[in-house]
This record gives structure tokens, C-alpha cells and sequence, in this order.
């Protein structure tokens, strides 16, 4: 009831500290409505029931201030203070001192200011805790009259219902703690992977990024460049289509070359790659220029056949440069860009909607 009480008021996403600050007040306001209807049935006094209401009451409303204001470490901070100083340091005396299960009680609430988020918080939360219940405890050993009489039966009976009280209270911190702990930890990962992804790939098309194209075209062709062929494309009159269908149907019909071009990726070696904008790379890996060109026609008659249900009539072709990487006077991977930008851009000032490659 309690989960889904806080489920239905927190984001989709709750930080780690947002959900420890719920779980554990959660966890305090049902234990001290436990002891209060407890303490009811079992006839103890008067002044011990209303306290454990009271108490119970100001977990309520701490979690009403803290659902209004969103922040979870002051009221986290402040949950703390009133557990130590206004709830269990009153009711040690009034269970019956040291003839009672209120020390489970003093435990539990430094275990719970030792969870504070913060580190200089928490080390001035269980110091206080520490002294104060020391005190407490001295004072109490010095003044017996001042705790409430129990008979010895009451004492064994208080002592075990506190120790399932608490083993209950403490289960349920712990698995809601480590529950939140691994959510944070998931989602960080995937966080991580997502980040690991988008640095080496283009986050419209999910094909590899120019860097990553740079990185491959050094270490991978140049050190072995039989085989590899680079094809370097672009849109044909890319602005216009922008122009009159609108930037979204344009970053449509390059998500969708990208989808093309990932397809074509069918041999160990090739990638795919939007090197900026509208221009795109292909390195296609073939026995020899005869086959490369024909699979860099292939993928060109592919990209002519894109209909798009918004602009079914929209037009889409590519004009491109195909180099051979094993040619001797690419001893740099700048000779090679440039030498297939040449011919990108004479395939572009002769007519568009072809691929010119080297003889």
C-alpha cells in the first residue's frame, strides 16, 4: 500500500535519495502506527499510545511538507533530528526505560542516520544520535522513577514484539534501498552505453559518426587497403527538398538512406557513415573496382527507389565518388578524402543522379 502510495506521487525516474527518503519514512510512520494500535491492546499508558500517534502523525505530515517542497534531503535531515530527539528519546521512558525493547529502537534509528545521502550530514546525525541516547541512557540509569513501571512479563513481551517490529522495519529499508540502489545502477548503464554508442554513431541515422569513420579509415584500410573501397555520396538538391517538404520529411529521408546503407553492410569490413549534413560514406569491401561499382550502383538505384507516405512524390538521388583504396598514391588517409570529394563533386557539376569512380 505504501509502495504504491509513493509510486503514484513520485517521477518515473526517482533519484536514489528521493526513493531512501520514502522507503524509510514509509517504513517509520507504519512502525510507529504498529506500536501505537500495539501499545492500545496491550493497556500500557496512556502517554506511550498518544506518543507513538504522535509520532506517527509527524511522519505524515514531514512527507506531505517534503511531497510539496521536493526536497528530500533537508526533510530526510529533519526526519532524522525529530526521530532522535522527539520520538524515541520520550518513548524510552515511556515503555519502561531499559525494561523494554526501546534500545532496539535507539539502534534502528542510527542505522537510519547513517544512511544520510551526504557524508558531513551524516557523520553530525550520528554523533548527536550517539550522545544524546548516551545521555539518555545515563540519566535514565540514574533516575529509574522516571520511566514508566512494567511488569516483568510486559518486559520479555515488548522486548520480542520490538525485535519483529524492527527485523520487519530493517528487512524492508534494506530491500527497498538495494531495490532503488540497482534501478539507479541499471539506469546509469544504460545511460553510460547510450553515451558509448551516440560517441561513435549519428543519433538520427544509428550510422557510425565521422570520427569514428576517421579512426577506421587510419587504422583499419590504411594499414591494409587491398579490398576496401570508400564511396562518398550526398543528397542531390538536399535544400530543396528541406525547402518545400519541411526539415522533419528531410531528416526522414536521411534517417531512411541510413537504414539503406546499414542494409548494404553485408561483408566483414564495411560500415556505413554520415561524415556531415546530407553526405554519407560507404566503405564497401570487393575483389576488385568492377564489383565495388556495382555494388555502389546497387545501393544508388536503392536510394532512387525511397517513397515516403507523407511526399510519396518526392523525388530522392544520390550522386557519388567511388575510389579504389589500393592505389599506391593514397599514402594518407587526407589523399584519400580528397580524391573521392573530387569526384563526388564532379559527379554533382555533370549532371547529378550518378557515380563516377577512378580508372
Amino acid at each position: 500500500m505504501i509502495k504504491k502510495w509513493i509510486q503514484k506521487r513520485i517521477s518515473n525516474n526517482p533519484s536514489f535519495e528521493m526513493v531512501m527518503f520514502w522507503g524509510i519514512l514509509g517504513s517509520c510512520w507504519l512502525t510507529t502506527l504498529v506500536s501505537a494500535i500495539y501499545s492500545l491492546f496491550e493497556h500500557i499508558s496512556t502517554t506511550a499510545v498518544v506518543g507513538c500517534f504522535l509520532a506517527s502523525l509527524f511522519f505524515f505530515v514531514l512527507g506531505a511538507i517534503a511531497f510539496i517542497t521536493k526536497k528530500y534531503r533537508a526533510s530526510y535531515f529533519v526526519m532524522c533530528f525529530g526521530l532522535c530527539t522527539f520520538i524515541v528519546s520520550p518513548l524510552f521512558f515511556y515503555f519502561g526505560g531499559f525494561h523494554c525493547g526501546m534500545l532496539l529502537y535507539c539502534l534502528a534509528s542510527i542505522l537510519i542516520c547513517a544512511l544520510y545521502s551526504q557524508f558531513r550530514g551524516r557523520v553530525v546525525l550520528v554523533s548527536y544520535a550517539v550522545i544524546l541516547y548516551l545521555t539518555l541512557f545515563a540519566y535514565a540509569w540514574k533516575h529509574p522513577e522516571l520511566s514508566t513501571q512494567v511488569p516483568p512479563d510486559y518486559t520479555i513481551r515488548d522486548i520480542m514484539t520490538s525485535f519483529v517490529i524492527l527485523s520487519g522495519l530493517m528487512f524492508s529499508i534494506v530491500s527497498y534501498l538495494l531495490k532503488a540502489y540497482y534501478q539507479e545502477r541499471r539506469t546509469k548503464d544504460e545511460l553510460i552505453q547510450k553515451l558509448d554508442f551516440f560517441s561513435t554513431h549519428d543519433p538520427l541515422t544509428s550510422l557510425h559518426n565521422r570520427r569514428y569513420f576517421i579512426d577506421y579509415l587510419k587504422e583499419k584500410i590504411l594499414s591494409n587497403p587491398r579490398e576496401f573501397f570508400i564511396l562518398m555520396y550526398d543528397v542531390d538538391h538536399f535544400k530543396k527538398l528541406n525547402d518545400k517538404y519541411g526539415h522533419l520529411f528531410g531528416d526522414k529521408v536521411l534517417a531512411r538512406i541510413g537504414e539503406i546503407a546499414n542494409a548494404f553492410c553485408l561483408v566483414p569490413g564495411e560500415i556505413a557513415v554520415r561524415y556531415g549534413g546530407e553526405e554519407f560514406i560507404q566503405v564497401i569491401v570487393a575483389t576488385d573496382l568492377e564489383r565495388a561499382f556495382a555494388k555502389a550502383e546497387a545501393f544508388r538505384n536503392s536510394v532512387s527507389s525511397i517513397s515516403l507516405d507523407e511526399e510519396p512524390s518526392a523525388k530522392v538521388h544520390i550522386s557519388g565518388g567511388l575510389i579504389d583504396c589500393s592505389k599506391p598514391e593514397y599514402t594518407s588517409h587526407d589523399k584519400m578524402l580528397s580524391s573521392v570529394d573530387a569526384l563526388l563533386y564532379a559527379a554533382k557539376t555533370s549532371g547529378r543522379n550518378k557515380i563516377l569512380h577512378q580508372e
